[in-house]
């Protein structure tokens, strides 16, 4: 996927070599490109420290990598690993996939997430759709303070959100089951 590359901090300087005091360059380490910038509490979490966070859930055999990508110059990595488990839709062939993504940011626009959605994620269109869809869902990890405590957090805090999907499948289960009337589908849409 691209993600073998870590992230260093370097100070800021305007000419004739004046320190900018508070913000640092977020660079990445093989191709010193500058990802962002951001201020002195920033705190890198890299892509390596990522991949071991989900190494350690995908180990129980509960999840399988799926994919994982960068964009942009690598300010923005995500990874997606698959649950098993699928949602049949009663009486049809609809199958609802199961994941879990990792997204961070090494340019100081947002936090680590990680969440589960239905969403496979391919692209940025479907980063940003996938985000969307579960604000206020799963784990967010700001980039300050201890993160490998936030992280062992994060872990335990998933496994307890696998009942995400529990309940997206009884919800499509039960929409499934039901059969509106023609003047029902009338009101809906007349309103």
């Amino acid at each position: 996927a691209g993600l073998d590359y870590e992230v260093s901090l370097r100070p800021l300087f305007t000419p004739p070599n004046t320190a900018i005091p508070g913000r640092r360059a977020v660079v990445r380490s093989d191709s010193g490109d500058v990802l962002g910038v951001v201020g002195k509490a920033y705190e890198p979490v890299q892509n390596q420290e990522c991949f071991d966070f989900l190494d350690s859930l995908v180990a129980d055999g509960e999840l399988r990598y799926h994919t994982a990508g960068a964009l942009g110059a690598g300010e923005r990595v995500w990874m997606l690993a698959k649950l098993p488990a699928t949602i049949h839709i009663k009486d049809s062939e609809d199958i609802t996939e199961q994941y879990l993504l990792l997204s961070n940011s090494h340019d100081g626009t947002s936090s680590l997430r990680v969440f589960f959605t239905p969403i496979r994620v391919v692209c940025a269109n479907t980063l940003a759709m996938a985000e969307r869809r579960s604000r206020g869902r799963g784990c967010s990890i700001v980039h300050r303070g201890d993160l490998t405590r936030r992280l062992d957090f994060a872990r335990s805090v998933l496994g307890l959100a696998h009942s995400f999907f529990e309940k997206a499948g009884e919800q499509m289960q039960q929409l499934a089951r039901h059969y509106p009337s023609t003047e029902q589908i009338e009101g809906f849409f007349t309103t």
